[in-house]
């Protein structure tokens, strides 16, 4: 079950990686104060990180995914390891987990929704300024919420 667990963490950073490929995307809400801001953000990710998920239809699949991957990888009567890889990657165990960080994903952007919030697109100079500022600095943590508080930009720049 360790291997479980640790491949899921494996997979999940390697995951965020791919994600952040992705156009950037923040939520926004028209005057919310910056210490409003903090506390959402903060209750919000807090109600994903200790959602449990053990009972989703996405992480049995990814745990049962995930525990042939781990039979098949320690399969000693297999010969030819790369049938073993090749099974393997059949199984798509990196998919599975990104399914349950999907649905993770839905309770955070649910919680953000009630409490008012917007998801709006960055224009690509926001997304170059912000990616100059090292997360989770208190300069970046300013920049977002001068975003997310400015309603020209979250009605102008509105996703959905």
């Amino acid at each position: 079950m360790r291997a479980v667990r640790f491949g899921m963490l494996l997979l999940c950073g390697w995951s965020a990686a791919i994600a952040a490929k992705a156009p950037e995307l923040s939520w926004g809400k028209p005057g919310v104060s910056i210490d409003q801001y903090r506390i959402d953000s903060f209750e919000c990710a807090k109600s994903g990180y200790f959602t449990d998920v053990r009972d989703t239809q996405q992480a049995k699949d990814a745990i049962r995914v995930l525990e042939t991957a781990d039979r098949e990888l320690n399969n000693g009567d297999e010969l030819d390891p790369n049938a073993r890889v090749l099974r393997m990657r059949a199984l798509r165990p990196d998919a599975r987990v990104r399914e349950v960080g999907r649905y993770l994903h839905t309770v955070v952007e649910a919680c953000l929704t009630k409490r008012g919030y917007r998801q709006f697109a960055l224009t690509k100079a926001q997304a170059k300024s912000l990616g100059r500022l090292p997360a989770g600095s208190l300069d970046r943590q300013l920049y977002l919420h001068s975003l997310a508080s400015d309603p020209q930009v979250v009605a102008g720049q509105g996703v959905g």
